[in-house]
């Protein structure tokens, strides 16, 4: 039987000393070697411990911990969520843009379309007067056959230029007589005196031009009115509108 150290606090045991059992030890002083089990200790542990207050400590590290990455876990659950919003929020900005872009897009080919739709109204607008002369060329009726060969010529002329014109989307206005007057085709240059109807075409003084739907110049015209303005001439005497 092993011989136990003075001052051992220990059971008494028939066999030795090292069965294995545990030790219950009054006595920290006690040096036999064996784990003790402190009375004063709350966690019931075979611990060691120097203080009590030790276990404790152990205990309360893995609450901390705890909320430690709880902080943590909110903190990221914010950013994620700011990273949601911002990816909504650039997203919504991508569509946006997209949706100018597209506009933007339609609005310059349609620019550039109806730039050459209408690319020949400046030029029209300086033949027109070339236009008027051959009018008034043709309408007299030539009294001799050179004057004759002339004007077949200037209606060759005429004729070809009209037919290019007409190509690139020129249409002549020329109002008959009595036709009603059409102010959006139509400028009244002269009221005629008539107990008939009013603003009818009584005489074509020039033919109108329109480049598809745009008017380069309306056609001057004469019309019916029941009352005539009286004009002064140059010597202050009034007369009526013929």
């Amino acid at each position: 039987m092993e011989e136990h150290k003075e001052g051992c606090c220990c059971h008494e045991h028939e066999e030795s000393c090292n069965c294995g059992h545990e030790h219950n030890h009054e006595d920290e002083n006690c040096d036999c070697g064996h784990e003790h089990k402190h009375e004063n200790c709350e966690c019931g542990c075979n611990h060691n411990h120097e203080e009590k207050n030790d276990c404790v400590e152990q205990e309360e590290q893995p609450i901390a911990m705890k909320a430690s990455y709880k902080r943590k876990l909110a903190k990221k659950d914010e950013e994620i969520d700011k990273l949601k919003n911002d990816v909504e929020h650039w997203k919504n900005e991508y569509y946006r843009v997209y949706a100018d872009m597209a506009n933007l897009r339609k609005d310059i080919q349609k620019d550039h379309s109806e730039a050459i739709k209408y690319r020949l109204e400046g030029f029209v607008s300086d033949l027109i007067s070339v236009l008027d002369s051959f009018e008034m060329a043709l309408k007299h009726d030539p009294k001799s056959e050179e004057t004759k060969n002339f004007l077949m010529g200037f209606k060759f002329v005429q004729s070809n230029l009209l037919n290019i014109l007409s190509n690139e989307g020129i249409q002549i206005i020329e109002p008959k007589i009595n036709d009603k007057f059409d102010e959006k085709t139509m400028q009244a240059v002269e009221k005629v005196q008539d107990d008939g109807e009013e603003n009818l075409i009584k005489e074509v003084i020039l033919k109108g031009y329109k480049l598809h739907d745009h008017l380069v110049r309306p056609a001057m015209v004469k019309v019916s009115a029941h009352e005539v303005e009286n004009k002064k001439d140059d010597n202050g005497e009034s007369h009526q509108d013929k």
